[in-house]
């Protein structure tokens, strides 16, 4: 594929670090010694380097920065402050799903259902 004009060609090196901080709160703790967590985003802070610079995102930071990469991400990160995932979890520590599903619906206005897997049609070799 050909570079546009001024663009290096050959390999890109990236680099992104995302660092995240949760507040875990129990909901629920079963006589069984299951529990419910909530797990709320408090802050995040995304760091980004490649060809065209470095791009700092931190949502506990003020920052209208005019770069539009930047905006992107901070719109993106933004929205994920104050939203929780709900974590089912038995008292072996075995993970189950989440009972209100991955994404609290009661607080979060990007929660959508989960999409059911595509089934593929057979082939015509598969036919039968």
């Amino acid at each position: 594929m050909p570079s546009q004009a001024g663009a290096p060609s050959g390999p890109l090196a990236t680099s992104q670090t995302v660092t995240q901080v949760f507040n875990f709160t129990a909901d629920e703790v079963g006589p069984d010694g299951s529990v419910t967590l909530r797990q709320t985003f408090q802050s995040v802070r995304m760091e980004s380097t490649g060809p065209m610079g470095k791009a700092v995102v931190d949502s506990t930071v003020a920052d209208a920065a005019a770069d539009p990469t930047a905006q992107g991400m901070r719109k993106v990160l933004d929205a994920m402050v104050g939203e929780s995932v709900v974590i089912a979890m038995a008292p072996d520590g075995t993970v189950r799903a989440s009972p209100a599903g991955r994404v609290s619906p009661t607080r979060s206005r990007w929660w959508r259902p989960p999409i059911p897997p595509r089934v593929r049609p057979p082939r015509p070799s598969e036919a039968s």
